[in-house]
């Protein structure tokens, strides 16, 4: 609302971080704030999901041995790995808030920059790997990127027709069939 409300000495008791008096550290703090339990929420949905569906998935998949400098070895390029149209679909969870665009003043859409920036910082690797890789992005207000959209109409018309059910109208996916 950009109406103070906090005192600007208060430090963030599970980062350390100075918060703002406008509490946007409060939405955008990766380990407490509305941005890092919304992930993991994200995360956690998207898997039930796919499990649900009978579609095996592993949290926090790391890369496989020999494919990856010693550097990038610890790396975990995706939140969830399964199997997607005859390959290992690396999925990385991303989720975002304007309230942060706001308060550092970038241009151009957020969740187009994060889903290019994710996905440039994990292709190198997923391909690598011998994985595909997805950046599933969106905001908390519950807006997705096209991404993660597609993803979702193509999963939603691959199970329907698993149960004999017709697709819906809108499965004309062009990468993700």
């Amino acid at each position: 609302m950009g109406i103070p409300f906090r005192h600007t000495s208060y430090r963030c008791p599970d980062c350390g971080r100075a918060a703002d008096e406008y509490g946007v550290h409060a939405v955008t703090c990766l380990r407490s704030g509305a941005i890092g339990r919304g992930h993991t929420l994200l995360r956690d949905t998207l898997g039930t999901l796919l499990l649900q569906a009978g579609i095996p998935a592993v949290w926090e998949p790391r890369l496989p041995p020999g494919s990856a400098t010693s550097t990038e070895q610890g790396r975990r390029p995706g939140d969830l790995l399964f199997p997607w149209s005859g390959k290992a679909l690396a999925m990385d969870c991303t989720l975002i808030t304007t309230v942060r665009q706001s308060a550092q003043g970038s241009q151009g859409p957020l969740m187009d920059q994060a889903a290019a920036t994710k996905l440039k910082e994990n292709a190198t690797l997923c391909q690598a790997a011998g994985r595909q890789c997805l950046s599933f992005v969106g905001n908390i207000f519950g807006a997705l990127h096209s991404t993660a959209r597609e993803f979702l109409a193509c999963f939603t018309a691959r199970k329907a027709s698993s149960l004999g059910e017709q697709p819906p109208a809108v499965h004309q996916m062009g990468k993700m069939v």
